[in-house]
């Protein structure tokens, strides 16, 4: 015996799998919150100036750039760290207080 709903149960199954397609793709979002990346911090020869940029392989403390501060030029690699990116929900919305106690 074939199901005597027709069409109908063909639009309800379609949009449960849409339903659970985007609650996953929402939890995706939720669950990867802070990325890392490293970071290289330089600062300008002349003007002090202090530059970030994403890491390269070959960069090292000490090393000089010639053509990076906007001004002067010449920069010097100062520090070389981990930092946290913030993703865009977070960005966008604020950060979430889910899985916090009231205290």
């Amino acid at each position: 015996m074939a199901f005597a709903c027709g069409m109908d149960c063909a639009y309800l199954a379609l949009y449960g799998a849409s339903l659970v397609v985007v609650v996953y793709l929402l939890q995706g979002a939720y669950r990867a919150r802070k990325r890392s990346r490293v970071v290289v911090k330089l600062r300008c020869t002349k003007c002090q100036r202090e530059l970030v940029k994403q890491f390269r392989d070959g960069d090292f403390v000490g090393k000089i750039y010639n053509d990076i501060c906007i001004e002067c030029g010449g920069a010097v690699v100062e520090a070389i760290y981990v930092d946290d990116v913030v993703p865009l929900v977070e960005r966008l919305f604020g950060k979430s207080n889910r899985g916090q106690r009231k205290t």
